[in-house]
């Protein structure tokens, strides 16, 4: 059952992508480029790891791997009947068009120099902390100071909307070297992050937000194949700086292996007890026979307690668990050990299907219709009022990464710390300055246009 459950799996992904495209015609639809990414999280390389042995060597028993595929197959079904746009997208309502004064424009501008120097100040500064950059990152997956407070930590992220907010305030000028400066400043630590760094999300987020930003500016229609192929594209600079890890740092004396991310998209890297697939199908098998769910409670403590500050409950963390755990409800070592025979890696990612499974047991299936019905939320958003939403609607967009690679709460927990500043900000020093008119076509009823026309893009110059 594992073969056909993969199969079924890709065609929903297929026919949930055709049926987006078919109802709305926006080649920025979240299923367009989503859909893609879960295909081979959750299809392709399962696949190709099963056909060579690989899951069948860490899972021997074929149920486990039965249940995984069953799980992710609800999960990713879920997610697109939730993320699919209604019947009848092309007439839908109303559509503003978001005219910005000068004042605007330049107060766009400092506000994206604004949190861009808050987020390399607190960047450079846990750099510098550590010695510089040679020594932040002269070691595989390096980094800087761990910070006082998790809040300084957090703040580096925003870099991500300091570039969207300048690349939309430049948008109708001819940028020059002192505009390219700028802006690869305020992105660099993402930038030296992911590239130095070798972390994933960093890196798909700041140029994911880049392309977003662009495909949005640009003055022609964007297609279907420019955003598929642009998402391609960036994942495979991560899948390179994944794939060379352990020799791509300062002062690595080992040479960079080029053919590393062909193996890996391949499957011919095998499989380990760190392979986030393997980890995922782990999780879902000891939590289904344990019978030991979370049952929302991590995610009180990461919406909930997390934001609190250490310095006001320095062992938040311990007492929570204590409050809201026993000794048997949770999942140790020796159970993974006495039901798969290994224990998995430590840090691994599951993905989104998994994670919500180990939260809501098979509850995870209306979590993950609620997961694609926020990013069909945002996206319709964006496509009928503009304005802020397009640059929360980027901000999504640069964090779909996370959905079939980790946990629910990496997505949103970056999402609301960078959207509800910003959205406070927005509507302070720039919404005030913008004019909202509808746009009404014959016999005055409105029409409705995609997120990449350019009506939409004019609107918002």
């Amino acid at each position: 059952m594992f073969e056909p459950l993969i199969v079924l799996t890709v065609l929903v992904l297929a026919t949930a992508w055709l049926i987006a495209y078919g109802r709305c015609r926006d080649a920025l639809h979240p299923l367009i480029y989503i859909a893609p990414l879960m295909a081979f999280q959750y299809a392709v390389r399962p696949w190709q790891l099963y056909q060579q042995g690989e899951l069948q060597r860490l899972l021997q028993e074929s149920w486990m791997l039965e249940l995984s595929a069953f799980v992710h197959f609800l999960g990713v079904t879920a997610f697109c009947v939730g993320c699919v746009p209604p019947k009848r997208t092309l007439s839908a309502p109303a559509l503003w068009r978001t005219f910005m004064t000068p004042a605007a424009k330049r107060n766009l501008v400092r506000l994206a120099v604004g949190l861009g120097c808050i987020s390399t100040f607190f960047y450079y500064y846990s750099i510098i902390g550590v010695g510089g950059l040679a020594v932040a990152y002269g070691r595989p997956k390096g980094g800087g100071l761990r910070l006082a407070s998790g809040y300084f930590g957090e703040a580096i992220g925003l870099c991500v909307p300091a570039v969207v907010l300048l690349l939309m305030a430049w948008r109708k000028d001819k940028l020059r070297l002192q505009h390219f400066g700028l802006i690869t400043f305020l992105a660099s630590p993402y930038l030296l992050t992911g590239f130095l760094g070798s972390r994933r999300g960093p890196t798909f987020m700041i140029l994911g937000a880049m392309v977003f930003t662009w495909f949005l500016v640009r003055r022609s229609r964007t297609s279907v194949w420019r955003v598929v192929s642009s998402v391609f594209l960036i994942s495979l600079v991560v899948v390179f700086l994944f794939t060379n890890r352990p020799r791509l740092y300062l002062g690595s004396p080992e040479p960079i292996d080029w053919s590393a991310p062909w193996r890996f998209l391949t499957g011919k890297t095998g499989a380990s007890e760190g392979d986030d697939y393997v980890v995922a199908t782990a999780n879902v098998v000891v939590y289904s026979q344990t019978g030991k769910y979370h049952w929302g409670r991590r995610m009180i403590t990461t919406f909930l307690i997390r934001p609190i500050p250490k310095q006001l409950w320095p062992g938040k963390y311990q007492d929570a668990k204590k409050l809201m755990y026993s000794e048997q409800e949770l999942v140790t070592s020796e159970d993974y050990q006495e039901l798969l025979g290994w224990i998995p890696s430590t840090g691994s990612a599951i993905g989104g299907v998994a994670d919500l499974f180990t939260e809501f047991s098979w509850g995870c299936v209306v979590a993950m219709y609620l997961y694609g019905w926020f990013y069909r939320f945002i996206w319709q958003k964006a496509r009928l009022q503009q304005g802020v939403w397009m640059i929360l609607y980027i901000i999504a967009a640069s964090l779909c990464i996370y959905i079939p690679t980790q946990s629910m709460s990496a997505v949103f927990h970056r999402f609301l710390f960078l959207s509800v500043p910003l959205t406070a900000l927005w509507w302070t020093f720039v919404g005030p300055l913008t004019h909202r008119i509808p746009i009404t076509g014959r016999r005055g009823f409105s029409r409705t246009i995609h997120l990449s026309h350019p009506l939409v893009r004019s609107g918002t110059q």
